[in-house]
Formats: C-alpha cells, structure tokens, sequence
C-alpha cells in the first residue's frame, strides 16, 4: 500500500500479476485471479541452427532466437536452455522465464551444460543495450552461463543488462564491452530493483558517467563473488576488483537503497549510500593525490560479513 492505504495500478505481485484483482488486493506477496497453478516447468531450446516456427520443445526442433524462446516460456514458467554459438539479438528478460548457456545440444539435463567451454553469446551489435529486465517479481526471471557484449545503452540505460523495477538472479556470464551514456552502468545498470548479481566477470565497460562496471541507483543489489575489472567511466580508468578486494574471504551483500561507487587510478572519487542501518555514510568525495597508492580509497559501499 502507498501512503494512503491504496495499491496504485501499475503495481506487481512476485510473480508478475497485477496487485488489483477484481477491484481487491489480496493479503501477502502473491495475488490470485482464480486461475489454476500449474507447477509444470516447461523448457524451450535454442540453436543457431534452429527456427521460430519450431516448438524448442527438443532440440530437434529448437527455436532460431532467444527471444522467441523467452516469449514461449513466459506464457507458463520454465526454462531456456541455449546452445553454444552467436546470437546477434537485443532481448527482454521476461517474468517466469529462466535463461541458462552453454549448451552442446544434445543434453537432456540441465547439469550437463558446461558455459565454460561451450561459449554462448548474446552481441548487441551497438544497437542499443543487450538485455533488458522489465520483470517484476524478486528472482522471479534469471540469465546464466552468457557472454554479453558489445551493448550501447542510452538516456541512463546500461549497455549489457538494465533492471528496471526487475529483480532478475544474474549469474555466471561473462558482461564486457559494453557501455553506458549519462548515468548509466557500461556493464549493468538498475533502476528501482533488487537484482542478485553472482559469480559474473563484469570487465571492459565503459559508463559516460560513474560505474563503469556497475550503477544502481533507488536500488538494493546483492553483489557478491564476483570479478570486476578494467572498467572505465567518466572519472578516469576504474579498476574494481570484488572478487580480491570485499569476496575471497567472506561473503558481502551491499545493502541501501542508493548505491553507487568509483574506484580507480583516477584523481577523483565519490560514493552515496543512504541506508537507515548504522554504519552507513551517506555521501563521500575527495582527491587521490597518489592513485597508485590508494588505488583502493572511496569505494564507499558497507555491507555485512558473515
């Protein structure tokens, strides 16, 4: 509820449904509509050698392109596996559906994909950003196991992926060469949303703003064993590494609902988070006189360590 006690229209459920349902809300996370649950999972297969007008419901007849896929697997929950090659497509992450790379195109399984050898990747072509999440819901759509590169976001938007009002899981994908223009992530960007950012190498970004790697603004992320390296931005080259400097020991979640941060070999730094939790500074800027000294000052993000 707002302020005043209503649920405003464009509001979600967890799983994507609107919160009004017949003029009412219902108590908790979900809203029913009166439709059956179904908990059949289906899976839909992609290839490059594949067509739209198959069903991906083997890989025989696997779908040509992601999109069609993710558009086939939203409509009841499930999965998209796909086969190893270059897909050169802009898609939006959708609810209930699940994107997982690093396929041969023979496994029956899920755990027999290997994203490691088998290189599935997702090339924006500089045409805009390579993967949008419009998904409502916390962890309610994911992508895995991907290479996404070669993203140009615009107007705030992140080159690789942009979360808006979407809290997609992001793991085990490879996000570089992409880049960013005004306030904008050049690897991940994300607006309002709750995102789980894992086991990701996010390198060679570029952001016209702060963030090269990564920018959350009016968001509380999850961030942790990740590499994130070599990324550039507005201040200067910004070498993040998360994976030496906050990972290899203990776990960090990054809380706040503001979060934001430049490190790097530059002359300049700031961070911002606002968080009621004690503990927390709010704002933080200053001079580097020696960048390669205090390469590792101002990253200004606390979290906790468990």
């Amino acid at each position: 509820m707002d302020a005043n006690g209503a649920a405003q229209p464009d509001w979600f459920d967890v799983d994507g449904q609107s919160r009004i349902q017949n003029a009412t809300v219902d108590v908790g996370a979900d809203e029913f509509d009166g439709t059956a649950i179904s908990h059949t999972a289906i899976v839909i297969r992609v290839s490059p050698s594949g067509n739209d007008a198959n069903t991906g419901s083997d890989w025989a007849l696997a779908k040509r392109t992601i999109q069609a896929a993710i558009d086939a697997a939203t409509t009841s929950g499930g999965e998209v596996w796909i086969a190893a090659g270059t897909y050169n497509e802009r898609i939006t992450l959708k609810s209930r559906a699940f994107l997982y790379g690093g396929f041969a195109g023979t496994e029956s399984a899920r755990e027999e994909r290997d994203w490691a050898l088998r290189t599935t990747i997702l090339d924006g072509n500089a045409l805009g950003t390579v993967v949008r999440a419009l998904a409502p819901g916390y962890g309610s759509s994911g992508i895995d196991g991907l290479t996404i590169r070669n993203g140009k976001g615009n107007d705030g938007i992140g080159g690789g992926i942009y979360c808006s009002k979407s809290s997609p899981v992001i793991s085990n994908n490879i996000i570089t060469g992409n880049s960013g223009v005004g306030n904008a992530g050049g690897g991940i960007s994300c607006f309002g949303s709750s995102p789980r950012i894992t086991n990701n190498t996010i390198t060679v970004n570029n952001s016209g703003s702060s963030g090269g790697g990564i920018a959350c603004y009016n968001s509380s992320a999850m961030i942790f064993n990740n590499t994130i390296s070599a990324n550039t931005s507005a201040h200067g080259f910004e070498y993040v590494n998360l994976q030496a400097g906050l990972d290899v020991r203990s776990r960090s979640e990054i809380y706040g609902v503001f979060v934001s941060w430049s490190l790097g070999k530059y002359t300049k730094y700031s961070s911002s988070v606002e968080s009621d939790l004690p503990g927390f500074s709010k704002e933080e800027s200053g001079s580097i006189e020696d960048p390669q000294t205090h390469s590792w000052l101002g990253i200004g993000v606390r979290g906790t360590f468990e």
